[in-house]
């Protein structure tokens, strides 16, 4: 019992230890960071019905991909696009 304690005791320490120091920005405008675009692909299966356990002909693929562009002011645009592959 004194043993488990006693570690962790030193456990929780070992913890406070190792936290970072706190990081001070120096960067006056932190917006300007983002200024590019990005895209994003996604793929998956989705089931009809309200099932618990869906049949395996039962699946619809679907797709979406998009991109979102940040101009470095704080402001953002994007669009994406969704497909479902129905056969």
């Amino acid at each position: 019992m004194k043993r488990t304690i006693t570690c962790t005791v030193f456990g929780v320490a070992l913890l406070f230890v190792g936290l970072p120091v706190r990081a001070s920005s120096t960067c006056s405008n932190p917006n300007s960071i983002l200024n590019a675009t990005y895209g994003w692909l996604a793929e998956g299966m989705l089931t009809g019905g309200n099932s618990k356990a869906p049949k395996i002909g039962s699946f619809i693929p679907l797709v979406t991909v998009g991109y979102i562009t940040f101009n470095g002011n704080g402001h953002f645009s994007g669009a994406h696009a969704l497909a479902l592959v129905v056969t």
